[in-house]
């Protein structure tokens, strides 16, 4: 699994190969298009074959109101990668589904990172120092077809610093921001499982 060894700079103009799209849950709103053929008709038109992970990885701690980087690299032989799905969990909280978009042009690999901004969960911080989360991914094709989930658990540390990916896996490359929209639960009902780490 070699990247290619391209970096590319962050400047404040250049144009992101990926924008947020909210899922529209919990009286939020957002926008997608939804695609109404058959399941028969989309793999007809875009090929049979779901993502594949190559690699992923994020640094397992860092220090509160860092800024957490997770990387990936996928392929898709039918080059057809649309969407990155995005999951966050944590104790006694739950999250908004997010939904990233692909630019088609880099449908068939995938390679850079996703960033978090871990001031963005406010007056959560007191109950995650020390504390965890955890990001699960999927990727989603034109097809339908969907990758595996790839699960990244960070824990907070005061100072921690971040670990740096493997040399020449991933590209330098801003994929997307992961925002954070929090909203307390109750407690687990008798019969429902309850996530810990």
């Amino acid at each position: 699994m070699e990247g290619s060894g391209r970096r590319r700079g962050l400047g404040p103009r250049r144009r992101l190969g990926i924008w947020i799209v909210t899922l529209a849950l919990m009286g939020g709103t957002g926008c997608a298009v939804l695609d109404e053929r058959t399941p028969q008709e989309l793999e007809a038109a875009y090929g049979p074959h779901p993502p594949q992970w190559e690699a992923t990885f994020a640094s397992p701690v860092v220090a509160p109101g860092d800024t957490w980087r997770l990387y990936l690299k996928a392929r898709d032989p039918d080059g057809d990668i649309q969407f990155i799905h995005i999951w966050i969990e944590m104790p006694s909280r739950t999250t908004t589904p997010i939904r990233l978009a692909v630019e088609p042009e880099a449908g068939g690999l995938l390679s850079g990172y996703l960033f978090m901004n871990t001031m963005d969960f406010g007056a959560e911080m007191k109950d995650l120092v020390p504390g965890w989360i955890r990001v699960r991914l999927s990727l989603e094709d034109r097809g339908g077809h969907r990758a595996a989930d790839a699960e990244f658990s960070l824990n907070f540390r005061f100072g921690a610093r971040q670990e740096p990916p493997p040399p020449g896996v991933f590209e330098d490359r801003l994929l997307g921001m992961i925002p954070v929209e929090i909203a307390p639960v109750e407690p687990a009902s008798p019969g429902r499982p309850v996530f810990r780490p």
